[in-house]
């Protein structure tokens, strides 16, 4: 009604305690210590008091304590930060999740603070299974494509690519994307592509990178759109016409041509017919 006002009243809980670290974190949460793009991360803490004895250590995942990565060590009210790893004791330390605890203790009345940062150690790259490419023939109104399927061991940002026989690569299907772990499949349309497909083979490759920065490359067994049989192709001859009057200019032509298929080495032999095909 008109005039009316509704009040509501909730209760908001404030920490007033002050804290031995104001702050505590980690520049990298998943290192692989043997990449060295992600090889190790920053422990970064922040002491709200001065003459505070402050511990740094490794945990594994059970709470057993790995490695003390700086004893208690009395420090005044600052920044700090130390790095790690992944190592005790010059070894890497297998993968999986891990703890590093930051501690502080109060001189007066031994109260601890504690500030628990989770990392993960992955050193393994994201290999992808590829099966055997598959081209499926073009039914009414559709176009010959070529099937990939593959599984990602993990979940990655994923690049696919088709190779020719000279590992040249003629066409993207994925770039930079983001695919999560299990199957997937990759479908190239033929008749959608400007591509000129007279090369005997060609291939996939899928290339990976997982949050750890560890990468893998995958290529497919080959496979080919024709029967591979011998055949001269691309042909030209530039200038066309020529005038052979010795003047310098068009007296000859570059002729031009291109082998596919057969297996080499081939023997070419080049004529040059008049218009009644004679030699």
């Amino acid at each position: 009604p008109d005039g009316a006002s509704l009040a509501r009243e909730t209760t908001v809980g404030v920490d007033m305690t002050p804290h031995l670290i104001e702050r505590a974190y980690l520049t990298q949460d998943i290192i692989a210590p043997n990449n060295p793009l992600n090889p190790q991360t920053e422990i970064k803490y922040v002491l709200g008091f001065n003459d505070l004895p402050v511990a740094v250590k490794i945990l594994d995942q059970n709470g057993k304590l790995l490695r003390e990565l700086q004893t208690e060590t009395v420090q005044a009210k600052a920044n700090y930060s130390l790095a790690w790893d992944g190592k005790i004791n010059g070894v890497i330390v297998p993968d999986g999740s891990y703890e590093i605890d930051v501690i502080a203790r109060n001189p007066v009345n031994d109260q601890l603070d504690i500030e628990s940062l989770p990392i993960t150690i992955d050193t393994v790259s994201p290999q992808a299974v590829l099966a055997v490419p598959v081209i499926v023939p073009g039914g009414t109104g559709t176009g010959e494509t070529v099937s990939l399927k593959y599984t990602m061991p993990e979940a990655a940002t994923v690049g696919i690519a088709l190779l020719d026989g000279y590992d040249r690569v003629i066409a993207t299907l994925a770039s930079n994307e983001a695919q999560a772990s299990g199957e997937h499949t990759a479908v190239w349309n033929i008749s959608k592509s400007a591509i000129r497909l007279s090369d005997p083979d060609y291939k996939f490759r899928v290339s990976a990178v997982d949050t750890a920065l560890n990468s893998a490359a995958s290529s497919s067994t080959a496979f080919s759109f024709t029967d591979n049989a011998l055949k001269a192709t691309d042909f030209s001859v530039n200038p066309n016409p020529i005038s052979p009057d010795s003047d310098g200019y068009h007296d000859a032509a570059q002729i031009s041509y291109r082998i596919v298929g057969g297996k080499a080495p081939v023997k070419a032999t080049v004529k040059v017919l008049n218009t009644a095909e004679a030699v």
